[in-house]
């Protein structure tokens, strides 16, 4: 068996604050639907960083706090609310 020579980088512990009403109100804009899958965003977003780090780190996304402004019950929009924070809160790591 032979010794690796690769180089094991140091972990970077990540965690995400994600404005959920801004997320979505961009994602309208730039691509017209504010549909998100959270698995990929949060795969992604760990993706961004080990790319972007100049290969100094490796990015473990642990955590994601996603922020989002509450519909009230009897709003018509309540439901589909509802869905869309059982989605991300099914999603391992999002809170």
């Amino acid at each position: 068996m032979g010794i690796s020579n690769r180089r094991q980088l140091p972990l970077a512990t990540l965690m995400a604050f994600i404005d959920g009403g801004y997320l979505r109100e961009q994602c309208k804009r730039k691509i017209g639907t504010d549909s998100i899958d959270y698995n990929v965003l949060k795969n992604r977003l760990e993706s961004e960083f080990n790319t972007n780090c100049g290969g100094k780190y490796t990015g473990d996304l642990i955590r994601i706090y996603y922020y989002d402004a509450i519909v009230k019950s009897n709003d018509p929009k309540h439901q589909e609310q509802e869905e869309r924070f059982a989605k991300i809160k099914s999603i391992d790591g999002m809170k």
